[in-house]
Parts: C-alpha cells; structure tokens; sequence
C-alpha cells in the first residue's frame, strides 16, 4: 500500500514537472501549501495529499504523506501535519544518493501530538538527480489496536479454552482411573490366606489392563510359593512323624537297661538308618521347593544327552544286575539339550531306579532317546508289574505310593514328584503309560527351545 501511494505521488511530481517549468519550487511550493490556492497544477501534485480520508482526524490516522526538497526542507505536507517536520539525517543522506527506505518514524501534528507510522521514504528522479524526497506512512495505532483486541479475544478464549479442556480433563482422568481405583480397592483386601484372589482386567487392553494383568501374575507366582511353602511344612511334618517316632522309641528302649555292646551297635545303625532316611526325605523336599517356586531360572547349558543318557545306565546297570534285570540303551538319533546337568541327571536316575525297583528278575528296562517334531523325546520303558489305571492320575504327587508298604521316601513316593517338576522347570511334559502285569512306559518330551539342535 505505501508503494502504491509514493508510487502514484511520484508520478503526479513527475507529470507536473514535465508541463510546467519550475524556477524555484521550494519556494513555490511553500507558498501553495500555506494559502491553499486553488491552483489545479498543485492539486495534481498533492491532491493524495489533502484528501479526507487519508486524515480523517489527528487521532486516527490511516495514511500521511510529505514532499521534501533535495535539502531536506518541507514542501507540501497532509493537513494538520505540523510544518516544522524533518527528515531524519540518515534517511535523507540515502535518499539523496537514490535509496528508497522504509522505516518507523512519529510524524508530528500541529498541535504538538506525535504519532507512530510505518513510512516509505524514496527520492523523486529528474534526469539523473535528485530533485524531491517523498515519504508516505500509514498510522501503526491501528494495527496496535487490532492487536490489542486481538490479544484481549485470544486471552479470553484461551481462558474458556483452559477452563473446557479442565473440566474435560478432570473428567477423561475419572473416566481412566476408574479401573485403577477398583485395582487399589480389590489390591487392600488381597492378604496371605487370600492369594487365589485376582484383579479383574478391564477390557481396554491399554497400560491399565497390563498392569492388572502383570498383577495377576506376581499372585500367581506368589500363590505357589505360599502354597510350595505351606506343603513343605506339612510333608514335613507328616513324614518326619514316622521315622522320629522309631527313632526316639529305639533310644528309649536303649536307655531302659544295660546292654551288651552288640546290642548297642545294632540300634545306633538302625539310628543311623533312620536319620539317613530323614536326610532323604528333607533333601528331595528343598529340591522340590526350590523347583516349584522358581524365584530365578534354571542355570542351563548345552549338555549332550546322549552321553549323559550312557552313563545314568553305567549306575543303574549295577543296581539291576543284583536284581537280575536286563537294562538296554537305544540312542538312535542323539540330542543337545538347553538344560541343568544335575537336574537332568537326576531325571533319568529316578525314572531308571523306579522302572528297576518294579521289574522283577527276568525282566528288562530300556532307556530310548530320540526326536520328533515336537522335541527332543526320551522314554524309559519296564516290563514289570505295571500300575492300575486308578492311580496313574496321582503317580506325580507327592508322597503317593502305589505300594503301601514300601519304605517312606522311597518308590513312587518323591521321586516321580521331583522328576516332573524337574520337566517342567525345563518347560517340558512328561506322560505315564501302563497296563497290570504289562509294565510301565514314561515320556518325556523337551520342546525345540530346549533342545536347538541334534547332533548328526
């Protein structure tokens, strides 16, 4: 817009000088602003000049312009401009080399109020020198003001933005913690007597319903150990009872008279025999205990089982030549297991000791190894009496035995129990098959993470 104006002031000058000539126009130009002739030669210079609504009031004002002569003096100005204004020093020495500038200045009235314009100042060229400098502002007041109501209607729409998106957000945050708030309630009741208790999970599947359900499972986990916990004192003190009571019964039978040293000698390792047997029983306890709870995960390396298979069946060959039984070790397609040493060993000697505990003489036992598509398979298989098909869904208990008349420890009692916690702390299955007089086949079968890769 200023351009346009100085653009069109600087034509009309430039028309003006070409039909007529000027002899002194500072002079002249003075003298026509002051009496305000009607000479229709100045009209045609500063028509923009004087026109209404380019300065309506002194208050408001929308656009101003000024003629400057080449010496910076005052030619012709818009009404109500004080005559005493002036250019500034470093606007005029560029617009005398040719310069056009545009600045900020406060262009002065008559009665001694001063304005804030934005103005354009550029030089009126006849020939190839500078003969007028015409400035045009246009008032910033305006726009300060448009700002102004501007910065009042966003202050006012941001408060009702903040007081909408609050109560918006006070109500979201209700809405969402709602779940979090049933969660802490149901969490208070949840005690040690109570751990079956779970956390219903919202249907959101956000943070909230991972959490709840990252809940559950820490009472799961806590659950079995409470419950791992509360066996271990029962089994305890259950089988305990026994060989304590024979124990205490062999002391006091000693301590009723004086016995020869032989007699002596018999009940301190019929002692003995019975403290072994405790021993049996509290180790086959925390072993099983520590599988159940699995407070961290099994230490596991690559062991090659079919040379650990080889030499279980070197031990248990011993024990089942006393008894007259046959032990047979097929190896057909060998593997490498992911898995605890120890505790696999332990495995394949509790399987073996059972199957040559409960075949009779003339019987066999067989030791297979292989693989399939679901893992790496081991099965111990006997010929021996077999096991009703009643009890075969509590072989895995603990201090279950078919024969009630076996020793305390011994059999099926804890053996079966730590073998198929030793399975699953390797993330495996073991089945049981049997039929009377038939004998008995055990499966064991590891899943492809436990057993990556097979030997050729």
């Amino acid at each position: 817009m200023l351009d346009l104006k100085a653009q069109g002031l600087e034509n009309s000058i430039k028309t003006y000088l070409k039909t007529r000539e000027i002899t002194e126009p500072a002079g002249w130009f003075a003298f026509l602003a002051s009496s305000r002739k009607k000479d229709e030669a100045f009209w045609v210079i500063t028509g923009l000049l004087t026109k209404k609504d380019l300065a309506s009031n002194a208050g408001r004002l929308e656009m101003a312009a000024t003629i400057f002569d080449r010496s910076g003096k005052l030619i012709a100005s818009t009404h109500r401009l004080s005559r005493t204004t002036v250019l500034d020093p470093v606007v005029l020495r560029n617009a005398r080399v040719g310069r056009p500038q545009v600045h900020n200045v406060k262009i002065k009235f008559a009665d001694g109020r001063r304005i804030p314009v934005r103005a354009l100042t550029r030089p009126v060229v006849d020939g190839k020198k500078v003969e007028y400098i015409i400035q045009v502002g246009a008032s910033l007041k305006p726009i300060g003001e448009e700002l102004g109501g501007i910065g009042r209607a966003l202050f006012f729409l941001t408060l009702i933005t903040l007081l909408i998106t609050s109560w918006a957000g006070l109500l979201l945050v209700k809405i969402t913690l709602s779940p979090v708030d049933r969660m802490v309630r149901r969490i208070r009741n949840i005690r040690s007597d109570n751990l079956d208790n779970r956390i219903q999970l919202p249907h959101t599947n956000d943070e909230i319903a991972r959490l709840a359900e990252t809940f559950n499972q820490m009472l799961a986990r806590l659950d079995r150990s409470f419950v791992s916990q509360r066996q271990i004192v029962q089994d305890i003190s259950h089988e305990l009872k026994t060989p304590l009571t024979i124990l205490r019964g062999q002391l006091e039978v000693a301590l009723k008279k004086t016995r020869d040293p032989a007699e002596y000698e018999e009940i301190l390792k019929s002692g003995l025999e019975e403290i072994e047997s405790i021993r049996r029983i509290i180790d086959n306890l925390l072993t099983l205990a520590r599988l159940d709870a699995q407070t961290s995960p099994l230490e596991t390396e690559p062991v090659d089982l079919g040379a650990l298979a080889a030499s279980v069946i070197e031990d248990i060959r011993v024990l089942a030549g006393s008894k007259g039984v046959e032990v047979h070790f097929q190896n057909g397609q060998p593997a490498t297991l992911s898995a605890h040493p120890i505790h696999l060993r332990r495995l394949l000697m509790n399987l073996l000791d059972n199957a040559v505990k409960y075949t009779p003489a003339g019987g066999k036992v067989t030791l297979d190894i292989g693989r399939s598509d679901k893992g790496a398979e081991i099965r111990v298989s006997d010929t021996g009496v077999g096991i009703s098909e009643e009890h075969l869904p509590h072989l895995f208990d603990r201090f279950y035995r078919v024969d009630k008349v076996r020793q305390v420890g011994e059999g099926y009692g804890l053996g079966l129990s730590i073998a198929k916690s030793i399975v699953e702390a390797h993330h495996g299955r073991i089945e049981v098959g049997s039929k009377p007089g038939k004998g008995t086949t055990f499966r064991i079968v590891f899943p492809p993470a436990q057993a990556p890769s097979f030997l050729n």
